[in-house]
């Protein structure tokens, strides 16, 4: 199934009132909130089901999987493409060349972790 809904948001009865969805394929993923259309169904939160808040999603979004898939294998071939580009500077002889990087070995590069905070020990 391309959709799956991540967790939905509920009004004080209850009511489904809005559902963070992810359409995914080969491609990528595109995922949004979509509020629901009111009434979206007569469910109690404890009986709804990833099947019914996909449902939903599929009735209520303007879009088709076909168009999610189209979006998706565009912006896989722009980064594609992106990745090819090359960022020329101005050398001092006034010409422009692809600037060096030079690569730090890993045994000197800096490394951060985060620490836990010890939890205080009471007395």
């Amino acid at each position: 199934m391309p959709f799956s809904v991540n967790c939905f948001i509920a009004d004080a009865n209850d009511d489904i009132v809005s559902v963070d969805w992810v359409y995914t394929n080969a491609d990528g993923a595109i995922s949004n909130t979509h509020v629901l259309a009111t009434p979206a169904g007569d469910f109690s939160v404890d009986e709804v089901s990833q099947a019914t808040l996909v449902g939903w999603v599929e009735d209520q979004l303007g879009n088709t999987a076909e168009e999610f898939d189209a979006a998706l294998a565009n912006a896989k071939a722009q980064a594609e493409y992106q990745q090819g580009f090359k960022k020329y500077e101005r050398e001092a002889d006034e010409t422009y060349a692809i600037p060096v990087v030079e690569e730090v070995p890993a045994s000197t590069q800096e490394i951060e972790v985060e620490a836990e905070e010890p939890e205080a020990t009471p007395y």
